[in-house]
């Protein structure tokens, strides 16, 4: 009695599986999508690829003109609802720290990264799966910075405006700091670049900043934004409530009795 496999069903599966591997590429491979190249695994450390293609062709002209987008509906937004803070100076001041407070832990991850790790003839981290140190430990500080910044440092000077607007401009402030790290500003400075090399692991590459920050940082910004504009329509409607409470008992003992 043969126990084979039927043909049919091999072939079956066999369709099935170059299939999947044409179809989608597996996050720490290399290989391309259309099935030349099939995936191949990529261990801790290992680089996955490299930076060669032209920045034209990747994430980092999406992110420039995502940026661009997000601060002409920042500008409608503010002149239609709050056009007054265009004349704060001070609240345009105090995201300058916010920004400069990125950059800085980006740049000490860098230093840390350039420390422990060499580097290649353009700068970019070169590490084994052997290495002791990985990138993966100054990427994390990126992801706890751009969370934590806009909201630990409150604007004081826009106190009187409710809502997300602030906390809104305020995180794309705070973009900013992953936007001077697109291929043609790094590879321009050793500044950016450093700060590049804290959050460029071997195994993400070339995707680094399409993962970290559209994967990443602009989902749990618009998570953040949304729970502030929450808050504060619960806040609006309780202290509506409260002071319905408080008027309605006033208009029952002012009213006059018929004689």
């Amino acid at each position: 009695m043969c126990m084979c496999v039927p043909c049919s069903n091999r072939k079956e599966y066999e369709i099935r599986h170059n299939l999947l591997l044409q179809t989608y590429e597996q996050y720490g491979s290399m290989g391309g999508r259309d099935g030349s190249a099939p995936p191949i695994e990529c261990l801790e450390g290992e680089s996955a690829g490299n930076y060669d293609t032209p920045w034209t062709h990747t994430f980092d002209l999406v992110f420039l003109i995502l940026m661009g987008v997000l601060l002409a509906a920042l500008c409608i937004w503010t002149e239609l609802t709050h056009p007054e803070l265009w004349t704060n100076g001070w609240f345009w001041l105090e995201q300058l720290p916010k920004l400069a407070l990125m950059m800085t832990v980006s740049l000490l991850g860098g230093l840390l990264c350039r420390y422990f790790c060499r580097t290649d003839a353009d700068g970019y981290i070169v590490t084994t799966k052997s290495d002791v140190f990985k990138v993966n430990y100054t990427r994390k500080l990126q992801h706890f910075a751009a969370y934590l910044i806009p909201l630990l440092m409150h604007t004081k000077a826009a106190k009187g405006i409710e809502g997300p607007l602030t906390l809104t401009w305020g995180n794309w402030v705070t973009l900013l700091g992953f936007l001077v790290l697109i291929k043609p500003v790094r590879e321009a400075t050793t500044f950016f670049m450093l700060q590049f090399n804290s959050l460029d692991r071997p195994e993400d590459r070339p995707n680094t900043l399409s993962w970290i920050v559209g994967g990443n940082i602009i989902p749990g910004c618009i998570m953040i934004i949304f729970f502030k504009w929450s808050a504060s329509n619960i806040n609006t409607h309780g202290r509506m409530a409260n002071g319905r409470a408080r008027v309605g008992p006033c208009n029952f003992t002012t009213l006059s009795l018929p004689a």
